[in-house]
């Protein structure tokens, strides 16, 4: 009978380990703010960031656009997500127009709002 129970217990405990090294090799995501500017009548603000989760994941560039009194969110951006641009420059034209300077029209883009509620977004491409 304590030869069954054995290798069951040492099933369980291992299995507990495996769990145990997994789940702490597990990162969660986090953003890094690389520009903040809010709008003309502060109501908003829009966030140029980077999001990290771990290795898997290569440099991007990110922007939301969030309330004033608001935090950026941990998740992604909810306007524009791309790979590899490290300038993006943003303005706001007016409290209901936000444009994004990007350097350059040969990029991975994943995200691409051009209309976020009643705010418009406006992209414009510099060599």
């Amino acid at each position: 009978m304590m030869k069954r129970i054995l290798p069951k217990a040492n099933n369980i405990i291992l299995f507990s380990l495996a769990c145990l090294y997994l789940g702490s090799c597990y990162k969660a995501a986090e953003n890094f703010i690389q520009q903040e500017i809010s709008s003309p009548g502060n109501n908003y603000k829009a966030i140029v960031f980077s999001r990290e989760a771990g290795a898997t994941t290569g440099f991007n560039t990110q922007v939301s656009i969030v309330e004033e009194n608001k935090e950026l969110p941990n998740k992604p951006g909810n306007v524009f997500i791309a790979d590899k641009i490290d300038n993006v420059k943003l303005f706001w034209e007016s409290e209901k127009e936000l444009h994004i300077i990007l350097p350059d029209k040969d990029i991975r883009i994943y995200r691409k709002k051009e209309l976020l509620g009643n705010i418009k977004i406006v992209y414009q491409y510099i060599k």
